[in-house]
């Protein structure tokens, strides 16, 4: 027997079932709200009671396929569900499976919800390549951002697909999104701007905390969050294993003599304000419990291709009128921690080079990177090739494998260090790419790399990913940042039409594809996605 009826626009429920006998399993006061956020438009929530404490599941059937999902919850009696995985322009008829400690289970009537379609403008997902069985399973977590002419940005969306490419999940963020990250706890991280804050949401959408630092824009500075002692938050925020952020800020110093030009070695000299990255520890509660600061570990007045810029949103933050000229000299997008959590690495884009940090002492460790331009101090840290090895250029997201390699995303601009002269380009190309470390010795080796030169030479000059996939071992890498002309032809500098190349690949050589995906509505602007995930799910 069943029992309904309408409370301000919920459906309330009562499911009655016999059970065993003298004590029935129930499904008691079942209260579905289809739509408990806006910007989160395929989720739902489902709250009911069952007699006795039970582990819940859910299954679904949209009219072209059925599945179950078990929610990951401890036994309870009282239920609040979230109600995850559903497809956009779809009618679904959702029960909920309860099960006791004696493995009795319950099963509800169906719950019918209906999705509204994707918005016109959302971001056009084509998937070319896709080979479930020997993909790595779950969800891919995009961030795509749309990129106007001018280059100004706007719809900053995460966004999952399953295997076929099918939106099963986004969330509308109501400022720029990236950097996103699933937590110890469940719920995903997402870091906005060069200054921050970091936010905090769960499945369904809402913020749940978020922290925020001294540059913090005027437009998000009422937000009741945590403020942390750091000047600035920007590109990478990383949970570590013992549930504090390891992320990067900034700060300025004054240096004489420093460099003017980045292609006439002979060029005047000239006092600058040198923009230099840190690595921060911080709690929850914001307290920062350690810092770093890569001026006091690397060579200030090495210069690569890139350092001597300025402007953008760093302009934005530093608003007040320098006296001198102001330098992007490290520009540094990426930090991650080994499993001991007492080693970091850190890609440091503009000196084209990935370094390794003792976190405990503050001690560099190596520098795995171009050699030139590294003076007397810095030479017995620098690894030496072992065989062939083709170096990382404005590089990102590297990160330690399980097999204690280094893999990261070599964006490949220029190849060259100043005053070298720049690959044009129509020659340049991206790979994902990893290497050994023989700490003892001081050697590296090339182990593996995909893309390049060849039948693939795509060319993704800003962001990027490359991650190791723990199951299957296959690597997901993300040409997010691919800039072409109205042709199609490469564009190493300035505006251009933007799209996205996201491709998983086996673990060989030659690496075999099992997933493709492109974002890519043509000219004359486009997309970029900062970061890709392999999330086991979306319930955690």
């Amino acid at each position: 027997m069943e029992r309904s009826r309408k409370l301000r626009g919920v459906l309330i429920l009562t499911a009655l079932s016999a059970g065993c006998a003298g004590s029935p399993l129930t499904i008691e006061d079942i209260s579905l709200d289809s739509q408990p956020n806006a910007r989160a438009p395929l989720t739902a929530t489902v709250g009911f009671s069952t007699s006795r404490a039970t582990t819940v599941a859910l299954t679904f059937d949209d009219g072209e396929r059925s599945w179950t999902a078990d929610v990951r919850r401890p036994a309870a009696n009282e239920h609040v569900v979230p109600i995850l995985g559903m497809r956009p322009g779809r009618v679904h008829n959702v029960r909920i499976v309860v099960t006791d400690e004696e493995g009795n289970t319950q099963t509800s009537e169906s719950l019918e919800i209906v999705t509204a379609p994707l918005p016109e403008d959302f971001p056009p997902i084509d998937v070319r390549v896709s080979l479930p069985d020997r993909m790595e399973p779950g969800i891919t977590m995009l961030e795509p951002t749309y990129r106007s002419e001018d280059g100004s940005e706007r719809d900053h969306l995460l966004v999952a697909v399953d295997a076929a490419g099918e939106v099963v999940w986004y969330y509308t963020a109501p400022h720029s999104a990236s950097n996103v990250r699933r937590l110890r706890n469940g719920n995903l991280s997402y870091r906005t701007g060069r200054a921050g804050p970091l936010f905090e949401i769960d499945m369904l959408g809402n913020t749940v905390g978020s922290w925020q630092v001294k540059r913090t824009p005027e437009d998000l500075v009422e937000l009741d969050g945590v403020t942390i002692d750091a000047e600035t938050l920007h590109h990478d925020v990383f949970e570590t294993s013992a549930g504090t952020f390891l992320g990067l800020t900034t700060e300025l110093r004054r240096y004489d003599e420093y460099p003017t030009s980045e292609t006439d070695p002979d060029a005047p000299t000239a006092t600058s304000e040198v923009l230099g990255d840190m690595l921060v520890e911080f709690n929850r509660q914001g307290h920062v419990l350690r810092s770093v600061k890569l001026l006091d570990l690397l060579d200030p007045y090495r210069i690569g291709y890139g350092s001597l810029g300025w402007g953008g949103a760093w302009s934005g933050l530093f608003p007040e009128e320098a006296s001198v000229p102001r330098r992007n000299w490290s520009h540094t997008n990426a930090v991650s921690v080994d499993d001991s959590g007492r080693y970091v690495i850190a890609s440091v884009r503009h000196q084209d080079a990935v370094v390794k940090i003792d976190w405990e002492t503050g001690q560099l460790v190596w520098i795995l990177g171009n050699h030139d331009g590294w003076g007397p101090e810095w030479q017995k840290y620098l690894l030496e090739p072992n065989g062939p090895v083709v170096w990382p250029y404005h590089q990102h997201a590297p990160m330690i494998t399980p097999d204690g390699t280094v893999l990261m995303f070599d964006n490949g601009n220029y190849r060259a260090r100043p005053f070298q002269k720049q690959t044009a380009a129509s020659d340049s190309f991206s790979r994902a790419v990893e290497y050994r470390v023989d700490e003892d010795r001081k050697e590296v080796t090339e182990v593996w790399s995909y893309g390049g030169p060849g039948d693939e030479p795509y060319f993704a000059r800003f962001v990027g990913d490359a991650d190791w996939m723990p199951t299957t071992g296959n690597i997901l890498v993300n040409y997010g940042g691919l800039v072409s002309d109205n042709e199609g032809n490469p564009v190493a500098e300035g505006n251009g039409h933007n799209w996205v190349r996201v491709v998983e690949v086996t673990h060989e050589t030659p690496a075999e594809k099992v997933f493709e995906l492109f974002i890519d509505d043509g000219p004359p602007a486009g997309w970029s996605v900062f970061r890709t995930q392999r999330l086991p799910g979306l319930y955690p």
